[in-house]
């Protein structure tokens, strides 16, 4: 089986290739391991978030609702400019600016019941804009309810912040004020897998490939006793045994370092979906393989194909924060599925109808992206031959 042996002979070649990228993989995951908290308590704690004020109202009701949002959150005054407003939320200054409106207590003191309905900017696309929108509109509500009874605004707003004092036990249902959710840092391992399999398989057979498909390297073959039937089967059988190497290694490397550590983790769920993304990495070195005409652009194209799929797919940068705009582009990654499927079950101890549909759903993802892209490649590949 020469073609197979030239695989194998490749890969070895690549070796050390392939051990700098485990290594950076493994720095990565320990470095997360490290800067990230892996455990939460079985209590809740009200979030703190960084809130700009703008007081158009300057009256006793907008006064005692500073002091209510100072008692929970950290606040600092914004000068009234839109520009100053922008620039605060742009760079993070604030992550919620409250302007409280001119005649704000005028109108809460009607008793048409009708109030001025107060301004914000918040971050796009975080849950801190509604959780202070909750702590500011429950105020409001409560201090009226109070003004209603009789009392003064100012008796009311004393009234309802002493209220807001009180503050209920809560605790996370089938766990104790003992018991911690931990989370293993295998899950951190396999977070950032796709990038060194991508680039390592991109390499691998991408070089493979390259070598066999040369114009007279591809003559004398085609010139050979051995039928094309066979010679195409023994790349199949090469490009495989290879990804079900790389595969077998990595995921033994994560079991072995972090086994004491799984608690309750689905593993079969875990390296279901590792496997299957390796597979699309699998078409993805192919094609590059076929499209490549270099060793210098395959290598070129690995890093471009690996570090793009990361960043956009939500492996280098979470894909809550994600610009909504790239969203779109995201959803037509494999990693975007991989990711997904990573935190359902990594954050789930028992998979549910619906949690397992979703898995299996974003499996099919990966499995069309893979099936498309090789489909490409074979195209490619018969398009070259015909021009040879």
């Amino acid at each position: 089986m020469p073609v197979f042996r030239l695989y194998l002979k490749i890969t070895k070649s690549r070796l050390g290739f392939i051990l700098m990228y485990i290594c950076i993989s493994l720095l990565i995951a320990f470095i997360l391991i490290k800067a990230i908290p892996t455990q939460t308590s079985g209590s809740f704690s009200d979030s703190k978030v960084p809130v700009g004020i703008v007081d158009r109202d300057h009256s006793t009701l907008s006064k005692e609702l500073i002091k209510y949002v100072k008692s929970k959150q950290p606040v600092h005054m914004v000068t009234d400019s839109k520009k100053v407003m922008e620039d605060e939320i742009y760079y993070g200054t604030s992550s919620y600016i409250l302007i409280i409106p001119k005649g704000l207590e005028k109108s809460f003191a009607n008793k048409d019941g009708n109030i001025l309905d107060l301004q914000n900017l918040k971050t796009p696309n975080s849950s801190d804009g509604a959780f202070v929108d909750n702590q500011i509109n429950s105020y409001i509500t409560s201090a009226k309810a109070y003004w209603s009874s009789g009392l003064t605004i100012k008796g009311s707003c004393e009234k309802t912040a002493e209220t807001m004092k009180v503050k209920g036990k809560t605790s996370i249902l089938g766990s104790d004020n003992n018991s911690t959710n931990k989370i293993s840092p295998l899950y951190y391992y396999i977070y950032i897998l796709p990038y060194p399999i991508i680039c390592i398989l991109i390499i691998v057979l991408g070089t493979t490939l390259l070598r066999i498909y040369q114009p007279e390297v591809k003559k004398k073959n085609y010139a050979s006793a051995m039928p094309l039937k066979k010679f195409n089967l023994q790349i199949i059988l090469g490009s495989f045994t290879i990804t079900l190497g790389i595969f077998a290694i990595l995921s033994a490397i994560g079991i072995i370092l972090f086994h004491k550590t799984l608690g309750n983790v689905n593993l079969g769920y875990v390296l279901l979906n590792l496997f299957i993304f390796t597979l699309t990495a699998l078409a993805i070195g192919v094609f590059c393989g076929f499209v490549s005409n270099s060793l210098n652009a395959l290598s070129g194209l690995s890093n471009v194909i690996g570090l793009s799929f990361c960043f956009l797919g939500g492996v280098f940068i979470e894909q809550s924060v994600l610009n909504p705009k790239i969203l779109p582009i995201s959803k037509l990654l494999p990693t975007y599925y991989f990711i997904n499927n990573n935190d359902l079950v990594f954050f789930n101890t028992s998979l549910s109808h619906s949690n397992l549909m979703t898995y299996f759903s974003n499996c099919g993802m990966q499995l069309i992206f893979a099936a498309a892209v090789f489909a490409i490649a074979l195209v490619i590949s018969k398009r070259k031959t015909v021009l040879q």
